[in-house]
């Protein structure tokens, strides 16, 4: 084919069409010589036309571009007065700069891209400068083909993403072709002649240059490193990828903008999004990049629970490759047998793994795994992956990385972080927050609820007993050693400091002021209640089975005591239907039910990871659902003076309070708090949001 196959319009104007689709991409496809003329110039041109400028070079195409270099008025003078000692010195400084910070930037690879292109003289570039207070404007193009046809065009485009992508600065072009009659075709060789005169530096008052020897020098030494094709693959998917829907789903602008940073920064990073804002479908559009390259794909997850919806998810997306997934988890032991050679090759593109972090930390799991280059690793809820139980898992060997969490970062696990983003390497821009989710109609509004509960006087006499405890061990432990880790970390502090929380979490009058909050429950409304433990989800469950109007209701228990076939009957029947739902944290991670209207918190966590979660369960979007309601138990001791080692428990309920509340629909839930923190000698714009991650009961 050739330019005049092309069906071509007289004017193109990104608000009514994709210029880039419409008409610079085909015409680059049909040529062998590219001419421009523009102000500005970015390598970022190249995120857009990735497939022409293959095809184009294949072609054995050549471009040449003359644009203007940003230089100061003194530099325009010395140039104009033939001081040619300095020409180099100040085109070199300007360009060079601009080079650099291309280079520096978050999008590198088109700056690489640039190097090679001059370097193998596929890409030829002058430089124009116009008299002081001026800058080429003429916004000239012609592509040629190897018939002699020429297309040109005029108009307000720049050589620059925001030049050309759908979304930049509205902008038009005309456009005229010698295939296109004679009047056109004049125009056309105008166009051709007007770029010509200025490349070789005929036309009066333009200076025209080329490339000084040290841009060329630094072009060449990038371009050792580098190669076209791959550059050429990597902004293919830089572009593509973040585009890509899957079925009738799109990606959000906030997931389109975060693959594009991971592809930048190397396929390797942490996304840190709202719980609720599509992280797992973000995932997904990788893996299935991760596919079409023969990658294997590693998903961790960290209960069995997910295995099942992660499978699911995945047959749902990827159908039309027809997946095939090896399931690594205490359910499945086959994987054992097959691990190995499944894991080594993808010849078919649809091999993937997936597998709990319990399993994937085992020994069998990291000896019979053929990890390396080609391995996707992919962590679901990755902060699970820093516990000194299951940070094993970052001794496998893989290319590219993606770690998913709304809270990424360890609460009293220094160590544990560090780890994590040792091996993801870098955050992701942007971070999605719940403000951001809410106000982008992702998620639900909601309504927030506090409820103070009381120690008994039983349960202060068993807090103040071990806050002696602690406050001896502390004191003991202090002598040894200044570091406030060391301290912390203490099996024996922590051990003390884990049986006072129990008491929080088990505080007798919880499960009475549940039963009282539960009675606001009407037909067709959906609760999920977060238990601290199984044995509370019985003792709320005998209450609430002798309550006069709540034991006509639909009651569900939800717990990793029950078996996979059972807990799985359990959510699909409550997916479907009304009813309470008591849980305990086996549903804080991940599980999908986003018709549920409210949530009751029992379960007194000081980790912000785990509440944040448990609200952002509820407030997943659903047909006819315009806003949830969070029920939280605030703890209260009598006592608080014995409160003086790390946060209090009184300030780290506030927090979680006040945090919740922060983005509520109705602010005076904020006012009730704060008279909670006045009632207690408590500074609410002091009190921390720290706490320790519940893991830490198994030592």
């Amino acid at each position: 084919m050739t330019l005049d196959s092309l069906h071509l319009k007289t004017k193109y104007s990104k608000t009514q069409c994709n210029i880039v689709d419409d008409f610079y991409t085909p015409c680059m496809r049909e040529s062998i010589y590219y001419d421009r003329l523009s102000g500005y110039f970015s390598s970022g041109i190249y995120l857009l036309v990735w497939d022409a400028l293959q095809e184009f070079i294949n072609n054995s195409g050549v471009i040449r571009l003359v644009c203007s270099p940003e230089l100061t008025n003194e530099d325009k003078e010395a140039l104009k007065e033939g001081w040619m000692s300095k020409t180099d010195e100040i085109l070199s400084a300007s360009l060079l700069d601009t080079y650099n910070q291309m280079l520096e930037s978050d999008q590198p690879i088109p700056a690489k891209l640039l190097a090679c292109l001059v370097s193998q003289d596929i890409l030829k570039i002058k430089l124009a400068i116009l008299p002081v207070g001026s800058l080429y404007h003429d916004k000239v193009g012609t592509f040629r083909d190897i018939d002699g046809n020429v297309v040109g065009f005029r108009g307000a485009m720049n050589e620059t993403y925001k030049g050309l992508a759908p979304d930049g600065n509205i902008e038009s072009i005309e456009v005229f072709s010698t295939c296109e009659g004679e009047r056109d075709a004049e125009r056309a060789h105008e166009a051709q002649a007007s770029f010509d005169e200025i490349w070789n530096a005929k036309v009066c008052d333009v200076l025209v240059y080329d490339l000084p020897s040290s841009v060329k020098y630094k072009f060449l030494e990038i371009s050792r490193t580098e190669n076209i094709p791959d550059l050429l693959y990597e902004l293919k998917k830089i572009n593509n990828t973040h585009k890509k829907t899957t079925g009738h789903y799109e990606l959000r602008k906030h997931q389109d903008a975060a693959l594009k940073d991971w592809h930048i920064k190397g396929r390797r990073g942490i996304l840190e999004h709202a719980t609720g804002s599509g992280k797992t479908f973000t995932a997904i559009c990788a893996i299935r990049d991760s596919l079409e390259r023969g990658e294997i794909p590693l998903i961790l997850v960290p209960s069995t629970d997910l295995v099942e919806q992660w499978d699911t998810e995945l047959r749902k997306f990827l159908s039309e490759i027809n997946p095939v997934i090896l399931e690594c988890d205490g359910n499945n032991s086959k994987w054992k047998e097959s691990i190995t050679n499944f894991s080594s090759s993808n010849e078919s593109k649809n091999h993937l793994l997936l597998a709990t972090i319990q399993t994937a930390s085992t020994k069998d799991f990291l000896n019979k795994i053929t990890d390396g280059e080609h391995i996707f690793f992919v962590a679901d809820e990755v902060h699970r992956c820093g516990s000194s139980q299951y940070r094993k898992v970052f001794n496998i060997q893989s290319g590219p990385r993606l770690g998913l969490s709304a809270t990424p970062r360890r609460y009293r696990d220094p160590e544990g972080t560090d780890a994590i983003y040792t091996y993801f390497e870098n955050e992701l821009a942007p971070k999605y927050t719940l403000e951001d989710a809410i106000k982008g109609n992702v998620l639900t509004e909601y309504e927030y609820h506090p409820h103070l509960v009381e120690l008994t006087s039983d349960e202060q006499d068993e807090w103040s007993k071990l806050s002696k405890s602690i406050r001896k061990h502390y004191a003991k432990i202090k002598n040894f050693s200044k570091n406030p880790d060391d301290i912390w970390n203490n099996s024996s502090l922590k051990s003390l400091r884990i049986k006072r929380a129990r008491i929080l979490k088990g505080a007798h009058n919880k499960v009475n002021l549940a039963r009282e909050v539960l009675q606001e429950y009407r037909y067709g409304d959906k609760w999920i209640v977060y238990c601290d433990s199984i044995s509370q989800i019985n003792q709320l469950h005998d209450v609430l089975k002798h309550d006069k109007e709540l034991k006509k209701q639909t009651i569900l228990q939800y717990h990793s005591d029950l078996d996979r076939d059972e807990r799985r009957r359990i959510l699909e029947f409550f997916s479907e239907n009304t009813g309470i739902l008591l849980s305990v944290r086996c549903l804080d991670e991940g599980i999908d039910i986003p018709s549920v209207s409210h949530a009751l918190i029992l379960a007194s966590s000081k980790n912000p990871r785990e509440f944040i979660q448990r609200r952002g369960r509820i407030l997943r979007n659903h047909p006819g659902k315009t806003c949830a309601y969070l029920h939280d138990m605030i703890i209260t001791p009598y006592d608080t003076s014995n409160e003086d080692i790390g946060p209090s428990i009184l300030n780290s309920e506030l927090a979680r309070a006040i945090q919740f509340g922060r983005w509520a629909k109705n602010p005076n839930c904020i006012a009730t708090l704060k008279e909670i923190a006045i009632k207690y000698d408590i500074n609410v714009d002091e009190v921390s949001e720290e706490g320790y991650d519940d893991e830490q009961e198994n030592i």
